[in-house]
């Protein structure tokens, strides 16, 4: 019986150890394989399928960038990681000729996406354009007007810090120097009222 009452207090203490122990380092993430055979078919010269494996790098980060919004997460590795491959997908795509045609999906998306940001009465609306635009993203990463879309909906619906992030994105995608002045002059606006908010904290 004194055994058994031993046997339990010290469970019980172990159990209360755990509890109040710190908690387990959260996983790296790997680069995605795909990343990898994107290389070795661009280093081979097949720029078409590069540009696909590419395209399915960004989809993981994609996920995991929703993920980290949803949890109110501004994660700067994964920001570096679409940042690098989009780099990846605007080199592979200058090769590639004729260019790859863009999903129904997505140029319905961004159709969507503009008709709600034209019809936009409250910030629900403004949200629900950058939804699609999102959307037209996630099988189109390549096309810059919808990165530039993007920003411009989620600023428009108040998120300031996302619309940033994706302003950085529609820059790598700036097809001449008026696009890359409409950007730049997009993220200046931007900074601008994320500084007079900040302040009025």
């Amino acid at each position: 019986m004194i055994r058994f009452f031993q046997t339990l207090l010290l469970t019980c203490f172990l159990l209360a150890t755990i509890a109040h122990a710190d908690p387990p380092p959260q996983p790296v993430h790997a680069r995605p394989i795909s990343e990898a055979w994107g290389e070795e078919y661009e280093a081979a010269g097949n720029y078409r399928q590069a540009f696909r494996q590419y395209c399915g790098a960004y989809q993981q980060w994609q996920i995991i960038d929703r993920g980290n919004a949803k949890r109110g997460i501004l994660d700067p590795e994964t920001q570096e990681n679409l940042e690098r491959l989009l780099k990846k997908i605007a080199r592979t795509l200058e090769k590639i000729n004729p260019p790859p045609a863009i999903p129904e999906g997505a140029v319905f998306a961004a159709q969507k996406g503009r008709a709600f940001f034209k019809l936009a009465k409250d910030v629900r609306d403004f949200k629900a354009a950058a939804e699609q635009f999102e959307l037209a993203l996630w099988s189109a990463p390549e096309v810059g007007d919808y990165h530039y879309n993007l920003s411009v909906s989620q600023k428009s619906a108040g998120q300031l810090e996302a619309a940033l992030r994706t302003a950085r994105l529609a820059a790598i995608l700036a097809r001449d120097k008026t696009e890359a002045h409409d950007i730049l002059a997009l993220r200046a606006e931007i900074e601008a009222m994320l500084e007079i908010q900040n302040r009025g904290r």
